[in-house]
């Protein structure tokens, strides 16, 4: 199985993983072009791969070109992350929103809120492999967070052989005068008890005193 160890490491993936991670993630050609004809092989070697009797000596038996694709097809290169959205969580913020007007910037705003935001995992041609989202809330008295909470994560997945795991952290502070809500979950490439690859994405959701909101993608709430 000399040609599978080269495909992907054999390397378990870390269970609690401090930031937002990719384990046993094999490197990519820089021989593979972005192309239709390369995407739409990659994703029909894939998909037989995936969904053979033994994926494990299917990809082995793959042709060096072949590999390639494979790979290209299957390791998340990008982490795209989305702009956040959000929503009143009670009457006074409905009351703040509707006085606010349409500008898309909400200044001394106190009230509660309801905001979440999602990552994408794309590979070398461009295509989704999983998607999170992360949702929460938060309460403001129009100058410092005075609440923050989980509503809940959620993970799907858009390429044959990739599942949506556990979640794996969340929490919900305050700190600084925000509230930081982060969420982190696993996607994995494998079937039929073979694990190649691990991506653990986390979402960190910032409510900010005036009933601003945004995000990043760090693991750490503070």
């Amino acid at each position: 199985m000399a040609t599978l160890l080269f495909l992907f490491s054999a390397a378990p993936a870390s269970a609690a993983p401090t930031e937002g991670s990719q384990a046993n993630v094999p490197s990519v050609s820089q021989g593979v072009e972005n192309t239709p004809a390369n995407a739409a092989k990659a994703k029909s070697i894939s998909e037989a791969v995936m969904t053979s009797a033994d994926p494990q000596a299917a990809a082995a038996a793959l042709s060096p070109a072949d590999q390639e694709l494979f790979k290209a097809y299957n390791t998340v290169v990008e982490v795209k992350p989305s702009s956040t959205t959000y929503s009143p969580a009670d009457s006074k913020a409905r009351r703040t929103q509707l006085t606010a007007g349409t500008g898309g910037i909400i200044l001394m705003a106190a009230g509660c809120w309801n905001t979440s935001s999602y990552v994408v995992g794309t590979n070398a041609f461009g295509g989704w492999l999983w998607k999170s989202t992360v949702s929460g809330g938060f309460c403001t008295n129009g100058s410092s967070a005075t609440a923050s909470w989980l509503n809940g994560t959620w993970g799907e997945t858009y390429a044959v052989g990739w599942r949506n795991g556990n979640q794996l952290y969340t929490n919900a502070i305050l700190a600084y005068g925000q509230a930081r809500i982060v969420g982190q979950r696993e996607f994995i490439l494998g079937v039929g008890g073979w694990d190649v690859q691990h991506s653990q994405p986390c979402i960190r959701l910032i409510g900010y005193g005036n009933g601003g909101t945004g995000a990043d993608l760090s693991c750490n709430p503070w």
